[in-house]
């Protein structure tokens, strides 16, 4: 176990402050105003590991893979483009975004490499 409090990564703080409000919006939009949403950070030798976890509805599994997709969004006033961002910055970052579905909700994992 790592203790995660003071670790870093290398990245443009602009770009990554950007992609953690559109995952922050999006677990907002999730859950309706009715829900919970959960951040949390953990690392190893490697990574710093972000989970943004909401318990609204979860993603459908026909959906999982469209969802970094430009322009595809299942919200009435979606754009489509926040996902697809979100993935871009991390990319750029030589990082990883996954979905990880749950029973009541959704989790996005985001994986950074320490420095």
């Amino acid at each position: 176990s790592y203790n995660c409090s003071e670790e870093r990564v290398l990245g443009d703080e602009f770009l990554l402050k950007q992609a953690y409000i559109n995952l922050f919006t999006n677990a907002i939009e999730a859950i309706e105003k009715k829900g919970n949403i959960t951040i949390e950070v953990s690392c190893d030798e490697k990574y710093v590991y972000t989970y943004f976890k909401n318990d609204g509805p979860p993603i459908k599994n026909e959906d999982i893979e469209k969802v970094f997709e430009i322009y595809f969004s299942t919200k009435k006033t979606g754009s489509g483009l926040g996902l697809t961002m979100v993935k871009r910055i991390i990319e750029e970052h030589s990082g990883s975004i996954e979905i990880e579905p749950r029973k009541n909700g959704t989790s996005f994992k985001i994986s950074l490499r320490r420095i």
